[in-house]
C-alpha cells in the first residue's frame, strides 16, 4: 500500500461497527481511534489491530474524542472519519490528491437503504450533507494549521452539532473547501427511530451552542427566519429529492430537531462539561 502523510482520526464509543471501518482502509496511513466512554465490546476489537493509536477519555462527546485525536495525531493532514462508515477503494487518495490546492478538502458520503423509509432518510441526508460543499465530517481532511485561521478545531462543549460549528467557521474565514465527490464512504442504511433521535440531538447541539455564545440567541426574527429556511429546502428536497423525502423532512425531521432546541433551553437536558 502507498504510504500517505495522513492521520485518520475515528472517534468510537460502543460502535462495533468500527471493525469494517478499520478495514476498509487501504493506504498505508496513521489510523488513531479515540474512544470515548468505550464498552468493552469495542475495547475487545480495537485488541485485533495493534497497529492502530488507540486513545481513550471517559467521559462522552464527539467533539472532545475529535480534539483528542487530532491533538495526538502525527500527521500535519488529519482525515476525520465515523465508525460506521467504510472507505471506498481509493477514496483517500482522491482526497489526498486535492491537498497541495486546498486547507480542508471533504468527500461524498453515500448513505445506504435498507427498510421502508430508509431510502426517503438516505436522500434527505444526501441534501444536507452531500449536495453542497460544506466542512461537516466524514469524510473531513484538513491541514492542522487551519487552527491559526479558525481558532479551535471543535468545542468540547459541544455534544452534538460540532461539525457545523466548524463549518461555520471555515466558511466565515472564506476558506476554499475542496469538494471531491469521487471520494466516496458508505454510511449504514438509517432507521426512522435512529434519525428521528439524530435530529433531535442535533437541535439540542444547536442549543448548546446557543447557550455558548456560538450560536446568535433566538429572536422572533431568527424564529421566522427559521420557519422560512424549513419551508424553501422542504421546496428544494422535493425537486431533487422527489414528494416522500420533502414530506419526512418537514413533518419529522425538521420538528424533531426543533424540538430537541426548545427542550434543551427550556429544561436543560444536557449539562455542558465544564459545569
Amino acid at each position: 500500500m502507498k504510504q500517505y502523510p495522513i492521520s485518520i482520526v475515528i472517534p468510537c464509543s460502543d460502535d462495533t461497527l468500527i471493525r469494517n471501518c478499520l478495514e476498509s482502509v487501504d493506504t498505508n496511513v496513521e489510523i488513531l481511534v479515540s474512544l470515548n466512554k468505550p464498552s468493552n465490546a469495542v475495547k475487545k476489537i480495537m485488541d485485533d489491530f495493534p497497529g492502530i493509536k488507540v486513545i481513550q477519555t471517559d467521559k462522552k462527546g464527539i467533539a472532545l474524542a475529535y480534539n483528542n485525536g487530532i491533538e495526538a495525531a502525527s500527521s500535519d493532514w488529519v482525515l476525520l472519519m465515523d465508525s460506521d462508515c467504510v472507505f471506498k477503494k481509493g477514496a483517500i487518495a482522491k482526497m489526498w490528491a486535492m491537498a497541495k490546492q486546498f486547507l480542508v478538502i471533504k468527500g461524498r458520503v453515500v448513505f445506504q437503504s435498507a427498510g421502508l423509509m430508509s431510502p426517503a432518510i438516505a436522500k434527505v441526508r444526501e441534501f444536507t450533507t452531500s449536495d453542497t460543499i460544506n466542512a461537516y465530517s466524514p469524510p473531513l481532511l484538513f491541514n492542522k494549521k487551519i487552527i491559526e485561521e479558525i481558532g479551535y478545531y471543535f468545542h468540547p462543549d459541544l455534544i452534538w452539532s460540532e461539525d457545523a460549528d466548524f463549518n461555520n467557521r471555515v466558511k466565515a474565514k472564506n476558506i476554499s473547501i475542496g469538494y471531491v465527490p469521487e471520494a466516496i464512504i458508505f454510511h449504514k442504511p438509517i432507521l426512522l427511530t435512529q434519525d428521528i433521535k439524530s435530529a433531535f440531538n442535533y437541535g439540542v447541539g444547536r442549543q448548546i451552542g446557543k447557550e455558548l455564545g456560538i450560536y446568535k440567541p433566538h429572536t422572533i426574527k431568527s424564529i421566522v427566519f427559521n420557519v422560512i429556511t424549513a419551508l424553501v429546502n422542504t421546496g428544494k428536497i422535493f425537486a431533487k429529492k422527489g414528494l416522500t423525502p420533502s414530506v419526512y423532512y418537514f413533518f419529522l425531521w425538521n420538528p424533531a430537531f426543533r424540538t430537541g432546541t426548545f427542550l434543551q433551553k427550556w429544561f436543560k437536558l444536557h449539562k455542558h462539561y465544564e459545569s
